[in-house]
């Protein structure tokens, strides 16, 4: 059965120091991949699947990603007249904060804007097909708090199993843990996720006791106050998440499969 939301956060503020130089004169959503912007691919990849509410959580170099997004929305306005696309922005300023604080921004502002009880959330620079976000929203159940993108391939040539957040699932399809350091794990986490909205309550809780949260701490709190979080294994063969020199080459490389299924 299909649960979909009608919207996503994609979270653009990080600095994206490790794919330098080309951070340094743009924020990494930005980074050019045949003549292209990273974030444009995403956006598509959404649209695709009827999304046409958006909210971007910018923040390192905040005005070029303001002014380079108010081009795209016009550009897809007139692209797709037939929807009704909008473009929200929330400007982190305290980018160090972690991008757990960049979700929690952009829940906040999907309840500001009254965009609905539902949304994905994904990290604005990792590539993957528009097949993965149907999938995501035909697996989810109706009680999902959290559901989970995941890659069960831990030999992938494709992803450096070292530097990924890892996941342990049971046979279930419950997430059990979550994290880069763990020790026990049998999947990839690929960085797109589906919410319920009431979760900015714990969230309210961990902007007031830590200064500095990654989205993992989102998901462990949640897991740790006993709501449904799943794992959703990817049908997709092809994904990247875009964090140096190197996934940018692999980029390049899968960008057919990933962009023409």
């Amino acid at each position: 059965m299909i649960h979909q939301p009608k919207c996503v956060i994609i979270l653009c503020a990080g600095k994206g120091n490790r794919l330098k130089p080309a951070t340094n004169y743009c924020p990494k959503p930005l980074v050019l991949i045949r003549g292209r912007p990273i974030i444009s691919y995403l956006i598509e990849n959404y649209l695709w699947n009827d999304f046409e509410e958006f909210v971007f959580v910018i923040g390192h170099k905040g005005k070029t990603m303001q002014k380079r997004l108010e081009q795209l929305h016009r550009k897809y306005r007139k692209k797709y007249p037939d929807k009704e696309i909008n473009f929200h922005l929330k400007l982190n300023d305290h980018v160090s904060r972690g991008n757990g604080y960049s979700g929690y921004l952009g829940l906040r502002k999907v309840l500001e804007e009254n965009l609905g009880d539902q949304v994905m959330l994904s990290m604005g620079d990792h590539l993957y097909s528009h097949n993965l976000i149907k999938h995501m929203c035909y697996e989810r159940k109706s009680d999902d708090d959290i559901i989970i993108a995941t890659d069960p391939n831990l030999d992938s040539i494709y992803v450096d199993v070292e530097e990924a957040t890892k996941i342990m699932g049971d046979k279930k399809g419950n997430v059990v843990n979550i994290g880069k350091e763990i020790n026990q794990f049998n999947r990839i986490d690929m960085g797109v996720f589906i919410l319920r909205t009431k979760i900015v309550q714990l969230i309210d809780k961990l902007d007031e006791e830590e200064v500095v949260f990654g989205w993992t701490d989102v998901v462990r709190k949640t897991i740790e106050k006993g709501l449904i979080v799943r794992y959703c294994d990817t049908t997709e063969q092809e994904w990247v998440d875009i964090d140096n020199i190197y996934d940018y080459t692999v980029a390049l490389s899968l960008l057919e499969d990933i962009t023409t299924k």
